[in-house]
């Protein structure tokens, strides 16, 4: 059947398909698509000479190679509209735009004032967005939210975030989508910075991979068959509710002597590091920490390591085996290709020396060669947000 005399819907599906086949090759003939589409080369000539029409491919002459007219390809229109992308947990939000091609245009970044609410956090994405959007919203196709904690993908609504306590079924997609009209998706934040890797970073041309990151809190976004994996409830990645070995405790219970095992997040997220740095250091403990007071941040604490104080020293070197650890319990049930690990303590070289030598120990063959910092730097979550609503995107029939 011709693809003029199909549904719209089906129309708009095969569309979709192919520029995010387009998207991951760059640029490629009608007959590579032909072959990757699995249709008939004349069906999609039909599709691509649609698509170049309507300004969202653009044909482009290839090198001569020998004898013969070489095939015409075709590639993404950068012009043809954008996309933005928007990254928060309890500490910052980042939001990028970028274009029909997923080059970055723009950026904005905000702290989020103590103490944070959702009514705080909701304020400062509009504005981000605003931002971004400037004075002519009608080239931006979509709009994608990495949100934190719990999420509902399918109804655009952030469920529960422990580090925000009044974030409780906050319809994070209708509020922006009233404002501006934009279709707008919403996907866990680490999940969204896994597609980032997949189209940007170190997961590009790979299948099955994780990205690990640490920053308020602690999760994994998985990669399994080139598709983000999610789980039967959306819960997959919430990794930092794992119980550490029951050698780490938090106390013990009410009323008896058993001690409470406590989760990974407890004890090597950048919340809880810092909570530990200010707690030992009220308890006297020496360290160049002490002079930012309750301000202490991550960025002050990277510098104590730098500085070879010895309670930051402490407090990264326990984080970073602890992270090994889960990496090693990672590798055992996925076997992924790469395990990528993000967040701003990868910036410490303390921090990452120390990782890789506690992979090491696990003594898992080629297991270390396997394990690699994201290179996306802090604006990672924003682009995969963007990615998100990209590959989510498609021409409206």
């Amino acid at each position: 059947m011709s693809s003029i005399k199909r549904k719209p819907q089906a129309v708009a599906a095969v569309e979709q398909a192919l520029l995010r086949c387009v998207r991951s090759r760059g640029v490629i003939s009608r007959g590579e698509l032909s072959q990757e589409l699995d249709l008939v080369q004349s069906t999609i000539g039909v599709y691509v000479d649609r698509l170049v029409r309507e300004g969202y491919l653009k044909e482009t002459c290839p090198a001569e190679r020998g004898l013969g007219r070489p095939p015409l390809l075709v590639e993404l229109n950068a012009k043809k509209g954008r996309f933005i992308g928007i990254d928060f947990h309890a500490r910052q939000l980042k939001a990028v735009a970028v274009d029909f091609a997923q080059q970055p245009l723009n950026r904005v970044e905000h702290e989020l004032s103590e103490p944070v609410t959702a009514a705080g956090v909701i304020d400062v994405l509009l504005q981000s967005v605003d931002e971004l959007i400037g004075e002519h919203p009608d080239d931006v196709l979509g709009i994608g939210v990495g949100t934190p904690g719990l999420v509902d993908s399918d109804r655009g609504i952030g469920l529960s975030y422990s580090f925000i306590p009044d974030w409780r079924d906050i319809p994070v997609a209708d509020l922006i989508r009233n404002r501006w009209n934009i279709p707008v998706w919403l996907e866990h934040n680490i999940r969204s910075w896994a597609l980032a890797e997949y189209w940007f970073g170190q997961g590009r041309g790979l299948q099955h991979f994780v990205c690990l990151c640490v920053r308020s809190g602690i999760a994994a976004g998985m990669m399994v068959g080139g598709q983000l994996f999610r789980g039967t409830a959306n819960l997959a990645g919430e990794i930092g509710q794992w119980r550490v070995p029951l050698t780490a405790t938090n106390g013990s219970a009410v009323g008896t002597d058993e001690p409470v095992p406590v989760s990974v997040e407890d004890l090597s997220s950048l919340t809880a590091l810092i909570r530990s740095a200010v707690e030992r250091i009220s308890r006297g403990e020496s360290s160049v920490l002490s002079r930012h007071g309750s301000a202490l941040g991550v960025a002050a604490l990277l510098d104590g390591v730098r500085a070879q104080d010895p309670l930051a020293i402490d407090l990264v070197e326990r984080a970073a085996e602890i992270h090994a650890w889960m990496i090693h319990q990672l590798d055992c049930v996925l076997n992924p290709q790469r395990i990528m690990v993000a967040g701003p303590l990868t910036e410490a070289s303390y921090y990452w020396e120390r990782l890789q030598d506690t992979c090491r120990n696990y003594r898992v063959p080629h297991f270390v060669t396997r394990v690699c910092r994201s290179e996306l730097g802090t604006f990672g979550g924003a682009l995969g947000a963007a990615a998100l609503a990209v590959s989510q995107w498609k021409p409206q029939r």
